[in-house]
């Protein structure tokens, strides 16, 4: 039997299905993507096999680039349908980027088997498009999803070798905090270490990831040399170390990262885009006491202030991590695999 797995466009909706991906010998298993996501460096690092499919973001409200896109969607239908019959593909797995969407219609007309892993609390479009023809729902919590076959699996996390990055904050008598932009979400984290930066640093040590490239801030240089560390587009590797030194984190409310870090054992602060889909992860993290909801209206001092208080108090940490420990299963992998069936 061979499975593909489909995700594409940010590592969001990407990172889960790689670990799972992970655990599979590789002539069972390939990848469906897109042709300039960030995926495919690392779906090709862990010698799975890369095909593309153009990908079309279609907007839950009326848009003439809903019909503009219908021929090329017709397109990337065609092509998932020769990818999926010449690789002799039984059994797909998406979870919740646009690329799957021609790839499970395709599917349910070969009677492939298909499988969605949803993240977020919130449904998104293309997973919702998509539940009509999926055999089950991997959901990362208890909430229901209005399909008949639902299993709560939680999110799986991709096992990365510890590099020891940061061993040097060991020695520190200083706590360490993770600051995590994300990739679309990151410039008003950014200014946030910009300005609280001087103070910030009086009482911690800072492991900052400013995102994408394009939306980074130039840091005054010599800023706090050894207390005060930063990346751009950093690999997911060196993320995870962070996470594996760090007391705290403040965070944006993607799912996946939510899940390395409660993996990790990282308390944090969950600083949701607004409006997004993201306001209900950390809403539901915050009504299962395994975070800190934080609205970025409040400001960056307010945000300075709650980060100090979390970095001293030890007693709000474990709590949070036990919390969250419970919250989401760290066996996700072996459920998602026993609920795909033996391949």
């Amino acid at each position: 039997m061979k499975i593909a797995f489909i995700g594409g466009g940010t590592l969001g909706s990407v990172s889960p299905l790689l670990a799972v991906a992970n655990t599979y010998d590789r002539s069972e298993a390939i990848w469906i993507g897109t042709h300039d996501g960030v995926e495919r460096p690392y779906v090709e690092k862990l010698g799975i096999r890369f095909f593309d499919v153009p990908s079309y973001r279609l907007r839950r409200f009326f848009s003439l680039s809903n019909i503009t896109h219908l021929p090329k969607i017709a397109l990337a239908y065609f092509k998932a349908s020769r990818i999926l019959e010449k690789e002799q593909i039984e059994v797909i797995i998406g979870a919740g980027s646009f690329v799957q969407v021609p790839v499970f219609y395709s599917a349910s007309r070969r009677a492939i088997r298909s499988y969605i892993l949803q993240l977020d609390i919130q449904e998104g479009l293309a997973n919702k498009l998509c539940k009509r023809w999926a055999t089950a729902i991997f959901s990362a919590t208890h909430h229901t999803l209005g399909h008949k076959n639902i299993q709560m699996t939680g999110i799986p996390v991709l096992n990365t070798e510890d590099k020891n990055s940061f061993a040097f904050l060991k020695k520190s008598t200083l706590p360490t905090a993770l600051v995590l932009g994300g990739s679309t979400g990151s410039q008003w984290l950014n200014k946030f270490v910009l300005q609280e930066s001087k103070k910030l640093l009086q009482t911690m040590n800072i492991i900052h990831f400013q995102g994408n490239i394009n939306r980074t801030i130039k840091m005054p240089e010599m800023l706090a040399p050894g207390k005060y560390i930063t990346y751009s587009n950093a690999p997911l590797e060196l993320v995870h170390d962070a996470m594996r030194i760090a007391q705290c984190a403040v965070s944006r409310a993607g799912m996946s990262t939510i899940a390395e870090l409660s993996y990790y054992g990282v308390p944090a602060i969950l600083v949701p885009i607004p409006k997004s889909h993201q306001v209900y992860n950390a809403q539901y993290c915050k009504d299962m006491d395994c975070a800190e909801l934080f609205n970025q209206e409040e400001g960056f001092a307010d945000l300075r202030i709650r980060l100090s208080k979390l970095s001293r108090n030890k007693i709000d940490r474990d709590t949070y991590r036990d919390h969250c420990r419970r919250v989401f299963p760290h066996d996700a992998i072996n459920r998602i695999r026993a609920g795909l069936g033996n391949l």
